[in-house]
């Protein structure tokens, strides 16, 4: 039951950050809304060191996915102004990966990863 509700918190502030770039500020806050109601029924679990994996790979796999998907843009596109794009753009740089591809198997790995540890 948590790691659903923690999948579903990030699906839901995936879909909140969407909203807000579109400039759909009310859609923006009632996401942010069902996003803090979900981190206050969080609350009344147990939080364990697994959860907190759990809820990494979860984001990792599906934030930005979810992100790009509501944005109509392309699923694995990276951007130019936060850390976490600057560091991919810099990996794909050195290595010379093509970048799709590699993401769609790393955050498949990992939503398998995820997966095994939920079943």
């Amino acid at each position: 039951m948590q790691i659903v509700l923690l999948i579903i918190l990030v699906l839901v502030n995936a879909i909140e950050d969407a909203f807000r770039d579109e400039g759909k500020k009310e859609l923006a806050h009632l996401f942010n809304t069902l996003h803090i109601a979900g981190w206050f029924c969080m609350m009344s679990f147990p939080i364990s060191l697994i959860l907190v994996v759990q809820y990494v790979l979860a984001r990792f796999a599906l934030f930005d996915i979810t992100y790009n998907l509501m944005r109509g843009i392309d699923l694995f596109y990276i951007g130019s102004t936060s850390i976490y794009d600057k560091l991919w753009r810099w990996f794909g740089e050195i290595t010379g990966f093509p970048m799709n591809h590699f993401l769609f198997w790393v955050k498949l790995i990992l939503l398998t990863i995820l997966i095994s540890m939920i079943i």
